[in-house]
């Protein structure tokens, strides 16, 4: 009877463990797709109305808009805008290969050119022990993921 129980309770943390790692892989999955998705969007809006568009990175997601200006001052300005939240959980880290050093989060903005061009970038999210590193094509616009979890 003692060697059943021991036997359901090494499975039960198993599958615990592994609904724990899970929901880390979703999170990361799902921010992922939202950087994708907005870089995408902001490059598409820059061609389409032939004016250059910037993608902000914040805490809690990355925020589309025709102007370089932080989310509050957009706001306040009536300049229309678009959100792609995620969890604020996630720890981003961008990086420019021209330049050595990391780039800050806070006040960067990712430019996308009327041209269809953007400034070279690697987005990388990390949760945890966990990361998922985005490097984006400068014409296209797409990524290409590598995904590590733990």
């Amino acid at each position: 009877m003692i060697i059943v129980l021991v036997i359901i309770a090494l499975f039960g943390g198993m599958l615990a463990f592994g609904v724990i790692e899970g929901q880390t892989e979703r999170i990361l999955k799902q921010a992922s797709g939202e950087v994708k998705k907005a870089a995408l969007q902001a490059n598409r809006l820059a061609v389409l109305y032939r004016r250059d568009h910037y993608l902000s990175f914040r805490p809690d997601g990355i925020t589309v808009s025709d102007r370089a200006l932080s989310r509050n001052q957009l706001q306040g300005n009536g300049v229309e805008f678009r959100s792609f939240p995620f969890d604020p959980s996630i720890k981003v880290q961008l990086k420019n290969p021209f330049e050595p050093t990391g780039i800050r989060t806070e006040n960067y903005f990712w430019r996308f050119r009327a041209s269809g061009l953007s400034d070279p970038l690697s987005v990388r999210l990390e949760k945890e022990r966990s990361h998922v590193d985005l490097d984006f094509h400068v014409l296209t616009a797409r990524a290409t993921e590598k995904a590590h979890f733990e």
